[in-house]
């Protein structure tokens, strides 16, 4: 499909693309006023608040310009107008006045500066004249309450008028620089610009917000709704001024310049200034169609009587006349832009100058009898080539009116291409020619028009691609650099899972730099992907082998486990957790698909075996084991049986107890196992007797009993009786007690009276005192025991006489035994 670029005729000017200056804030003097969110200079620091106001003819109450501070002595730094229409300043509790009426209905410049530092401290000024100075008879200590324009901190003193370019400053400035930037807008070449406090420059023409333009974020609030006026004042982009000689000159970047001269009346001074931007108001005289927009000129006369002044305006270097300025040149001029229409001014054209004579106060500017330039047309890049392409047609056109036109191409006439406009289809260098009778004529710059070759288009056949393919890059555009076109395009990719399967038509469009262009297409194929699943187990414990992968479909495919390529599941290398199986399969297309499965594999249970018993005689009952953790498995081993141990069938040794344990929610199942010791019954000892000394057979911790049960401390394998009586014995090893030994009977202990064995006890009985005599110089010792066989009371024997304290023992019967070497002699002692 061919496409096609029509280059259609421009207006090279049009009203609804300016941009309009010169406003300013109407107050109504009883409701409206403006407050910043910051306060202004404070204490006694140096200061300059300048403004431009526009009273009505009569004044008769106290009106605020612009305040500072609040209502204590010394702390207000108020900036106001009088009943008798003189400016005044008060810092609350004295001030001082002016002596100028300007209660006149013009535009007036006011500011008042303070140095605390100088000896006259501050200094009112009208119109960049010095109007009053002096000092205050109270301390000056502004406080830091909001700055309010329109009426005072106190709610009173409301200003009835117009109020413009409202500037304070942390400052005193000088007078010349109060003079050299009345006319003219802040910018940061002002020498002073560092110390710019609050710049409302009172611009727009609607809103509650009044801007801030220092940097520093001071904008006002109104309040009451004053109005916003299409008109301000005299305030351009640049200025130049005179105070006191007769002409003054300013000029453009272009090189275009006005000069002032042959000033009369005795003016106090004045101002010269150009505003860049279109002016606020725009009613044009017949024949005028257009303006510069681009510039208009300004002149401000301070007072004087009937002050007049001689106007230049060198005009050939003007930028926006070279453009758009024909041979219906004019220089318009109004009084002041508060005035909806410009009237043409008359004033005389000469070698490219406009001079006026006795002019008062007014603003001037270019008018063109024709609404466009003498440019035939202007391509989208403003460039005076228009390019097209083969089989479309250009219209060339002026908007200008009131003229003759005759047209050429590549300097030839087309003599009958004499209307405004003209219809080109072939490559050619055209010009008009725009003639007034024989007033003047005027030959338009050239426009060349080029027709250019529609390109052939072509776009590659596209590779079918797999649905899971995400997305495909649209590539294969001849000549490069085109555009396609798809539902299912993303960037430059085509989104195959977006379109799905099936066919899908991509269109590839291609329009070169002039608009020339076609397009073409192409089918992409989106492939079904196979249909791929898998079964598989879903846990598995960490003791099972490993699990074969199989039973994917269609057969024939990959298994891999967390992504690495096996044939088998191996559980004991992957350890604890979620794995994941995944089966991929390829189909003959190359198309690709695959089912994953997540395999959990469980840690064992963790069991504890702690069993209470862990050693047995061969003897002993039933036990059943307890200690494991946690509870519900079940026991085996030697000896086990209905979930009891029995020793008595484990037999003599160490046996292994294994505990089983399978956990419900994973199906799991551990072992732990602990050892217990079963000891044999020990053999039944026999005893022998030598003598008194009786001795058991065995090994092992023996115990002897007497009729009346055990005996105290005979736990050795031989006893050596006391007494005549019936005695036995049990050996006990590793906890097992065998069988009592037969009965042994002693019948032939026999008690002496120590006689010719060099031994005599007296007195028997005796009392507290037990006398031993030792006649034999071996050395000898001697024990009491209760007739139970308990040790009382022992010691060494002397030769001779020996007296032992027995006072401790109770009445009753004792034996005395009394060894000297290997002979060991027995007696019954009575207390």
């Amino acid at each position: 499909m061919k496409s096609q670029l029509i280059t259609l005729a421009f207006t090279l000017f049009v009203f609804t693309q300016l941009t309009y200056a010169q406003n300013s804030l109407d107050f109504n003097g009883s409701t409206q006023y403006a407050q910043s969110t910051s306060g202004g200079p404070t204490g006694a620091s140096s200061r300059t608040v300048e403004c431009w106001i526009k009273t009505s003819t009569s004044i008769t109450s106290q009106q605020v310009f612009v305040d500072m501070g609040n209502m204590s002595t010394g702390q207000r730094f108020t900036f106001n107008v009088i009943a008798n229409g003189k400016i005044r300043i008060e810092v609350g509790g004295n001030g001082f006045t002016g002596t100028t009426d300007i209660a006149d209905g013009k535009w007036h410049h006011v500011a008042v500066t303070y140095n605390n530092s100088l000896t006259t401290k501050a200094t009112i000024y009208l119109d960049g004249e010095v109007e009053s100075s002096g000092n205050f008879t109270v301390a000056v200590n502004t406080g830091s309450d909001p700055i309010i324009i329109g009426r005072r901190n106190d709610a009173n003193n409301y200003f009835d008028g117009e109020i413009d370019e409202v500037r304070i400053w942390n400052t005193d400035l000088s007078q010349n620089t109060i003079r050299d930037w009345m006319c003219k807008e802040l910018n940061s070449s002002h020498s002073n610009y560092s110390s710019l406090h609050s710049y409302f420059k009172v611009d727009t023409l609607a809103g509650t917000t009044l801007r801030d333009y220092s940097g520093n974020s001071r904008n006002a609030s109104l309040t009451g709704s004053p109005t916003w006026q299409n008109e301000g004042a005299p305030v351009g982009t640049s200025s130049s001024f005179v105070y006191g000689s007769s002409s003054l000159f300013l000029t453009h970047p272009d090189g275009d310049s006005v000069r002032v001269s042959n000033i009369t009346g005795s003016p106090t001074g004045v101002h010269l200034y150009r505003r860049d931007k279109t002016p606020n108001k725009v009613g044009m005289p017949t024949p005028i169609l257009s303006f510069d927009s681009s510039r208009h000129w300004g002149v401000h006369i301070i007072g004087g009587t009937s002050s007049s002044y001689n106007l230049a305006y060198y005009y050939l270097s003007n930028s926006h006349f070279n453009s758009y300025g024909l041979c219906g040149t004019h220089l318009l001029q109004r009084n002041n832009n508060a005035l909806n229409n410009w009237v043409n001014s008359s004033a005389t054209n000469a070698s490219g100058t406009f001079t006026l004579s006795t002019q008062p106060s007014r603003e001037f500017m270019l008018g063109y009898e024709a609404a466009g330039a003498g440019a035939l047309i202007s391509a989208p890049s403003k460039k005076d080539t228009t390019q097209a392409c083969v089989g479309t047609t250009v219209t060339l056109s002026t908007k200008a009116v009131g003229f003759q036109f005759q047209w050429l191409k590549d300097g030839q006439l087309l003599p009958n291409d004499t209307l405004a406009s003209l219809v080109v289809s072939s490559n050619g260098n055209y010009r008009m020619i725009q003639s007034k009778g024989t007033a003047c004529t005027d030959t338009s710059n050239t426009l060349t028009v080029i027709f250019n070759n529609i390109p052939t288009v072509t776009l590659a056949p596209f590779t079918p691609v797999c649905l899971g393919t995400y997305s495909v890059p649209l590539q294969g555009g001849t000549p490069a650099g085109g555009t396609y076109q798809t539902p299912y395009k993303v960037g430059n990719d085509f989104i195959a899972q977006s379109a799905g399967v099936g066919k899908h038509k991509v269109i590839y469009n291609y329009q070169s730099q002039f608009g020339c262009g076609d397009t073409t297409s192409q089918w992409i194929e989106v492939l079904p992907l196979p249909n791929v699943s898998l079964n598989t187990i879903s846990s598995a414990c960490i003791d099972t082998s490993n699990i074969p992968l199989f039973g994917g479909t269609p057969m024939g495919g990959q298994y891999r486990v967390n992504g690495n390529v096996s044939t088998t599941f191996d559980v004991s290398s992957l350890g604890v957790g979620k794995q994941w199986v995944k089966y991929t399969y390829t189909d003959s297309n190359s198309c690709v698909n695959s089912d994953s499965s997540q395999v959990e594999i469980f840690a064992l249970p963790t069991l504890q075996l702690i069993l209470s018993k862990k050693k047995f005689c061969d003897y002993d009952a039933l036990y059943t084991p307890n200690g494991q953790s946690p509870r519900g498995g079940t026991f085996s081993g030697t000896g086990i049986s209905g979930g009891q141990f029995n020793p008595a069938v484990a037999g003599a040794g160490k046996h292994g107890l294994l505990y089983t344990y399978r956990e419900t929610s994973t199906g799991c199942k551990n072992t732990i196992s602990d050892t217990v010791e079963v000891f044999a019954k020990p053999a039944t000892p026999i005893i022998t007797a030598n003598g008194l000394e009786l001795s058991a057979s065995g090994t092992g911790s023996f115990q002897w009993h007497d009729v009346n049960g055990k005996l105290s401390g005979e736990t050795k394998s031989t006893y050596k009786a006391l007494f005549n009586g019936k005695y036995k014995v049990e050996v006990s090893a590793n906890g097992c007690k065998s069988d009592f030994s037969e009965v042994f009977e002693i019948n032939y202990v026999g008690l002496n009276e120590l006689k010719n064995q060099g031994y005599k006890v007296y007195p028997n009985p005796f009392s507290d005192r037990l006398h031993i005599r030792l006649s034999s110089t071996e050395s000898a010792g001697f024990r009491i025991f209760s007739l139970e066989g308990k040790e009382l009371t022992q010691g060494t024997l002397t030769t001779g006489e020996n007296e032992i304290e027995v006072n401790h023992l109770e009445a009753g019967t004792y034996l005395l035994e009394v060894t000297t070497g290997e002979r060991v002699q027995r007696v019954k002692l009575v207390k």
